[in-house]
């Protein structure tokens, strides 16, 4: 499942990199948006539940270890459901706005020699090491 194009250009969490505030939005995001009932959420509540009531181990794993596993969680969650055309990750201006942003640029194709890298290419814009049979 993708989102839907409106959610391009959408925060997701700005203004802290806080982890605690970062879990609790992503778990608001993905409860109103994705799957009420979804085990992710869950598990963000139970983390900040848990980092409420002390800071010991969860799971037998330490409390900012699965902090850290369950941002990435969410990061794959999210890059999975981005609309089309975007990637979730943080603004480009701003490393605290966490959201789906549109690529500035189509990616090109990897066999496709990039003309701004002018290592690869003459002065004339001719390609250096052209494929044999390919001029």
């Amino acid at each position: 499942m993708r989102l839907s194009t409106d959610f391009t250009d959408s925060t997701v969490s700005s203004d802290t990199l806080n982890m605690r505030d970062l879990l609790t939005a992503y778990a608001d995001f993905i409860e109103n948006n994705v799957d009420a009932q979804h085990d992710l959420a869950w598990e963000l509540r139970h983390w900040v539940q848990q980092d409420d009531e002390n800071h010991g181990e969860w799971n037998g794993v330490a409390h900012d270890e699965t902090a850290h596993m369950l941002l990435d969680d969410c990061h794959n969650l999210f890059d999975d459901i981005a609309p089309e055309g975007t990637y979730f990750g943080a603004h480009e201006g701003n490393g605290s706005d966490f959201g789906f942003w549109t690529f500035d640029e189509v990616p090109q194709d990897p066999n496709t020699p990039d003309p701004r890298d002018v290592a690869d290419f003459e002065a004339d814009g001719s390609f250096l090491n052209p494929e044999p049979g390919s001029i």
